[in-house]
């Protein structure tokens, strides 16, 4: 596995984090574009939208999503899992049944990625890499520790980024950092209520 990044993604990491008041707006603002997107998509686009997702999870089902969103959170690249809980309610899935498929996912693929970068971390300096590449963020880890992958899960900073850079610094431990992966419990349930929220808007 690769740690390569584009210069379009480290540009689109801030200088630096804080656990501020505007942490909490940009949440709050996030969440109301989502549900703004997810409306607009089940008013303009439900049709099409139904059927692509439908034939997706026909051919791949709740463990092709499980897998993905595993892969998606292991990984440090920072990818969106929001399309594909929308994909999931267009496919027909009840909340509960995203809820059930993603966040134990989700909290897996987050333990993996800190694994993966404990093991990089014995053979390649990633430590010094993630440091000068992303100082802001390695600052902010090393200040919080562990409770810096709670606060990344939980408000829109980077989780993936948060768990690779705790193996790197070798936080410990395991266990702690396991547990504090299951912050993305309550995140996918309040993720999953404000899509369902825009699905029914939209004429769901």
């Amino acid at each position: 596995m690769t740690i390569a990044s584009t210069t379009h993604e480290q540009d689109a990491v801030p200088t630096e984090y804080r656990l501020d008041r505007r942490l909490v707006v940009k949440a709050l603002l996030g969440a109301i574009v989502l549900v703004g997107a997810v409306c607009a998509i089940g008013f303009l686009l439900r049709e099409p939208f139904e059927a692509l997702s439908t034939a997706l999870f026909a051919r791949f089902g709740h463990a092709g999503l499980a897998g993905v969103i595993v892969a998606i959170d292991a990984t440090p690249f920072m990818l969106p899992s929001e399309p594909l809980m929308m994909m999931a309610f267009g496919a027909g899935m009840k909340p509960w049944e995203v809820f059930v498929v993603i966040a134990p996912a989700s909290s897996v693929g987050g333990l993996i990625g800190y694994g993966c970068a404990r093991g990089i971390s014995k053979v390649f300096a990633l430590d010094a890499y993630l440091a000068r590449r992303f100082p802001g963020f390695y600052r902010f880890m090393q200040r919080w520790g562990v409770w810096g992958i709670v606060i990344c899960g939980m408000f829109p900073l980077p989780f993936q980024l948060s768990v690779w850079t705790a193996g790197a610094t070798a936080v410990r431990p395991w266990w702690k950092v396991a547990l504090a992966c299951l912050v993305r419990f309550p995140k996918t349930a309040f993720y999953v209520w404000l899509i369902a929220a825009g699905w029914m808007l939209g004429g769901g």
